[in-house]
């Protein structure tokens, strides 16, 4: 399993007009950049995919926060601050069996994918779209 580093301070909307962005409250302390769950409370918290009760993404942080504090969470989006340099165009991103982190190892829960940019560099951003049952509400 390889874990995909991100850089909290480095989180940002890519195309900000164009992401599907929700208010969460915290159940936890939680840093820019990691996957989080809803729990039963209806607040948020790290996703772990090694454990069934916490293994259901909703969002990436855009920001930190902790518990009882409402921040934004992307659901659907390119977002910067994920180190994607050893990953391939167009390969899924996966939330990990670290608390909050992400992987590029096969996993059920996929949360996005690596796309370019247009620019000369084509650089590589993580377009995060994590579906929210069978009808979107977003």
């Amino acid at each position: 399993m390889s874990t995909i580093a991100v850089t909290a301070a480095q989180i940002g909307l890519v195309h900000p007009t164009q992401a599907k962005v929700w208010p969460v409250k915290l159940a936890a302390t939680v840093k820019a950049g990691q996957v989080l769950y809803q729990n039963s409370s209806a607040t948020f918290n790290l996703c772990d995919t090694d454990a069934t009760a916490t293994d259901q993404p909703a969002g990436i942080a855009l920001e930190g926060g902790v518990a009882g504090q409402v921040i934004s969470m992307v659901k659907e989006g390119a977002i910067y601050g994920v180190t994607l340099s050893g990953e391939a165009y167009g390969g899924l991103v996966y939330a990990s069996g670290t608390a909050g982190g992400l992987s590029d190892s096969a996993k059920v829960q996929v949360v996005g994918r690596v796309m370019p940019l247009s620019d000369p560099s084509l650089t590589k951003v993580l377009y995060v779209e994590i579906p929210w049952g069978s009808a979107d509400f977003s």
